[in-house]
């Protein structure tokens, strides 16, 4: 038999506002909102219920929000120093930041954007869309070349050449290349070298890039489709949410699940109307090969990479620089990112001007995007469990960079099938529980599926 509410009670839960639980406190609309703005898009987008009434009607909404995560990040937008005085006429320099959890998608934390938040208003965490530079390399080029057979100390060109009928001839940012000519495969990536970025996609071909780039859940436009994909140029663009969860699959040995805020709704009379029980998996790649990227990628904060003095203070902490320029050929820096990840979290952060061309961001904070992401990072891993990669970084686990010695390594494995075969057996169930397979390979041919697996030799 259901139960009865006395009028006065119905009216109280009529007139009661939206409850957000598990991570939420009083006034949570005006604490945190830009996350809770986030939480009601995904409300009815995934329950149908108009906004009106999710807001009035005494719902119940449960979230991944983290309040020491998400603290971490608005504490550190409010230190002094990093963005230039708003009140001297110049634009306004604007950012965001998202936090995201490896193992489930869940999303930890959200800023929406610099100035006086507007309820309802445009949330560039998860919103906006901008090319994103030299974070698509990993993505597009680097994991592609792994899976290929390349060793994380393979040699790769540095030098300019030209491609195809239109002479695309892309040099690196400070027009310098290696004077041997070539460079490890590790080092090519910390130093953000567009040279050996573009001839490893020429090589790998872009349709393999833009299938891996699927399979990280970004979707590649017709017309981006070209070389200049390996450099980040996209005409739509990206959202940091999209490069966290994308990023996360490296932190979570190869597995990438869909992002989301919400873990269930009730209604005002307790009934569980939404829940999120099993957020969809995506194998991505390898055990392996995630382990080999993310020991590239450590180089980039802590070592000689392109992010070096933007990591935390303390631990370890892999991930990716990058910059757009404004399309006048003036050299003007748009938009500057910053991601990096560790076993707990990964966090994308973007420093950018709403409008191209006002003026250089190197102009209006030459140094601080390294000194908001060092900030936010060292509040990260002082909130986090800081677990270890248990990895070191590739510099440190290679002394032998020949070519011929990759070579042999990765094409000599008929001494060893035997060994794969018998591991296979063995791993078999594992292999698909709780996945859900996106390649193409996967549903074209078990060949494919044989090539992909992380064999243990």
């Amino acid at each position: 038999q259901e139960s009865v509410i006395d009028s006065q009670t119905a009216q109280s839960i009529k007139s009661s506002g939206i409850e957000l639980h598990d991570a939420y406190v009083a006034k949570e609309q005006d604490q945190y909102p830009a996350y809770f703005d986030a939480v009601l898009d995904e409300a009815v987008a995934e329950t149908g219920i108009p906004e009106a009434d999710l807001l009035a009607k005494g719902y119940k909404i449960y979230t991944y929000l983290n309040p020491e995560y998400q603290n971490a990040l608005d504490s550190a937008y409010q230190v002094q120093g990093i963005f230039p005085d708003d009140n001297t006429g110049t634009p306004l320099v604007q950012s965001a930041s998202v936090v995201v959890e490896p193992s489930t998608g869940g999303v930890m934390a959200i800023y929406g954007g610099r100035g006086d938040y507007v309820h309802r208003g445009f949330n560039r965490a998860t919103d906006m869309r901008r090319s994103p530079g030299s974070t698509i390399k990993p993505l597009a080029v680097y994991e592609p070349a792994l899976e290929a057979g390349y060793k994380i100390n393979s040699q790769v060109p540095d030098q300019v050449k030209s491609y195809g009928n239109n002479h695309y001839a892309p040099e690196n940012y400070d027009r310098q290349t290696d004077p041997s000519g070539q460079v490890p495969l590790y080092y090519a990536l910390a130093q953000s070298k567009n040279t050996s970025a573009v001839y490893l996609m020429d090589q790998l071909g872009i349709g393999k890039s833009v299938q891996k780039l699927d399979q990280f859940g970004l979707k590649i436009q017709a017309q981006d489709q070209q070389l200049t994909l390996a450099l980040g140029a996209l005409s739509q663009g990206v959202s940091p949410l999209q490069m966290a969860s994308a990023y996360a699959a490296f932190a979570n040995k190869g597995i990438r699940n869909d992002s989301y805020l919400i873990r269930q709704i009730k209604d005002a009379s307790g009934h569980i109307i939404y829940q999120n029980t099993r957020p969809t998996k995506y194998m991505v790649m390898t055990p392996r090969v995630a382990a080999d990227m993310t020991s590239m990628m450590l180089e980039t904060y802590g070592g000689n990479g392109t992010g070096y003095g933007a990591g935390p203070s303390f631990g370890q902490i892999a991930g990716k620089t990058g910059s757009t320029e404004v399309s006048d050929g003036n050299m003007a820096t748009r938009d500057k990112w910053m991601i990096g990840y560790t076993p707990d979290f990964v966090i994308a952060s973007w420093v950018g001007l709403d409008k191209s061309g006002e003026q250089s961001l190197d102009d209006l904070m030459p140094s601080g995007m390294r000194q908001l992401f060092s900030i936010q990072t060292t509040n990260l891993m002082s909130a986090s469990p800081q677990t270890s990669f248990g990895l070191e970084m590739a510099s440190q686990m290679t002394t032998d960079t020949n070519p011929i010695a990759d070579a042999v390594q990765h094409y000599n494995v008929g001494e060893t099938i035997d060994q794969g075969a018998k591991w296979v057996n063995q791993n078999a169930g594992n292999l698909w529980d709780d996945i859900v397979f996106t390649t193409k390979e996967a549903v074209r041919g078990v060949g494919d599926w044989w090539r992909s697996i992380d064999w243990p030799f």
